[in-house]
């Protein structure tokens, strides 16, 4: 499967109903630490365990690009889509513990000198499958206090970098991703622009968002 990217309502998921950071949870999904429980179409829906949340979460990601439609806590899954046996949490809870992430593996986006702006870019692909880079810009770091997770939850900045790739994009090609990076040295966060997904929604219609308002899960180990 292609690197975790996240699209814009699953990186607000991320942060209303987990205690990790989007890029733990990519992390997570791109070293293999999550539990394949099925599919849906060209979904794969993924078990992983949240050590700081001491409870498991279904990522709901297309197979195809590697994007995270959705985050789904256990009990939500389970009604929407299907139940989670308790051996498959115990499993993905066995997995990070007997292979830990370090915090330094490459997802963090802290860049290490005080970088002035955010250097974005993104990926077209035409009709043949051809994949073509583009840069698109910069962004002021100041303006997020040099912090992707601030700039993903901007609107505006996301609207800006769909505006710049728009206007880069040729004659039958479609943005594959898009990315940010922290000055030059930065680790690079991969980012769908598409701002939701009729998959997604089908999961999420009923869910509240604030993580506040969710119920005691129950059987997460």
């Amino acid at each position: 499967m292609a690197a975790t990217s996240f699209t814009r309502h699953a990186w607000a998921r991320v942060l209303d109903r987990l205690s990790l950071a989007p890029a733990e949870v990519a992390a997570l999904l791109d070293y293999d630490l999550a539990v394949p429980i099925g599919s849906r179409g060209r979904t794969a829906h993924r078990l992983f365990f949240s050590a700081p949340d001491r409870q498991c979460f279904v990522a709901v990601q297309d197979e195809e690009n590697g994007a995270v439609l959705t985050v789904l806590p256990i009990d939500y899954h389970e009604t929407c889509a299907w139940p989670v046996s308790q051996k498959a949490q115990k499993q993905a809870e066995t997995l990070l513990r007997e292979r830990p992430v370090s915090q330094d593996d490459g997802h963090d986006s802290h860049d290490g000198d005080a970088a002035s702006v955010f250097r974005v870019g993104c990926y077209f692909r035409d009709g043949q499958g051809t994949v073509r880079p583009a840069h698109l810009g910069t962004l002021p770091a100041e303006r997020f206090s040099s912090q992707v997770n601030r700039l993903l939850e901007d609107d505006a900045a996301l609207d800006e970098i769909q505006r710049r790739a728009s206007a880069k994009r040729r004659l039958g090609e479609v943005v594959v991703k898009a990315f940010v990076r922290l000055g030059r040295r930065g680790a690079v966060t991969m980012i769908d622009l598409r701002p939701y997904s009729d998959e997604a929604a089908s999961f999420d219609a009923l869910m509240p968002t604030d993580r506040r308002q969710l119920p005691a899960l129950t059987g997460s180990g």
